[in-house]
């Protein structure tokens, strides 16, 4: 009965993330000549020279339904490329990128390559007890996730507490081991900012 209900909490709080809230993009102006505000991307500074489009369609789950919005790509120190929509940016950590929403940096997928190594329990482990230590860990399926994109996932973890929700998941990706840990708080933004991180989650490429 205890693990039917820690299912439950878990699934709920899944697919919490996945609610909508629309993000409105705000249009650049075609005048290069009036006065611009500045980008939450790197993307505008100089296109990146690289054998990917400059743009890509991401879709988003909200609600149950898909939609999609337009990303600008980044580079990554670490070596992949991803496309990120308007009001996120990409911060560079030590040892991790981070796509950051630019209103609130309380919400945030912190993303670490791991590489080639195909042995992960040490990882998995260790991020257990991080997890531990933020909330209640819930040890999930892979197909637990609301996008059958990550359904592939090598662990799926989450932490629950009065605070929000913290999740991390291993996926390979192109070869290269990924974790992604996410960072959600209660606020009213997590409606809209769980489903837009997995969207640009799903854009990482190495070539």
């Amino acid at each position: 009965m205890k693990k039917i209900l820690l299912f439950t909490i878990a699934s709920a709080l899944i697919f919490a993330l996945a609610a909508c809230a629309e993000i409105t993009t705000t249009a650049q102006p075609n005048n290069p000549q009036q006065n611009e505000q500045p980008s939450n991307t790197e993307t505008n500074k100089e296109p990146i020279k690289v054998d990917l489009p400059q743009t890509s369609e991401i879709n988003l789950t909200l609600e149950g339904f898909e939609e999609t919005r337009i990303g600008k790509i980044n580079r990554s120190a670490q070596d992949f490329y991803i496309y990120l929509i308007d009001g996120y940016k990409l911060e560079e950590r030590t040892g991790s990128s981070a796509v950051v929403m630019a209103y609130d940096k309380d919400f945030y997928a912190e993303i670490t390559n791991l590489g080639k190594i195909t042995d992960i329990s040490k990882e998995i482990e260790l991020s257990k007890t991080e997890l531990k230590q933020l909330g209640e860990l819930h040890v999930l399926k892979a197909t637990d996730h609301f996008d059958t994109f990550f359904h592939d996932a090598k662990a799926n973890l989450l932490a629950s507490s009065t605070k929000g929700s913290v999740m991390i998941l291993y996926k390979e990706v192109d070869g290269n081991m990924m974790r992604y840990r996410l960072n959600m708080p209660l606020k009213e933004a997590a409606e809209g900012a769980g489903p837009h991180l997995w969207g640009m989650l799903k854009t990482i490429r190495f070539i």
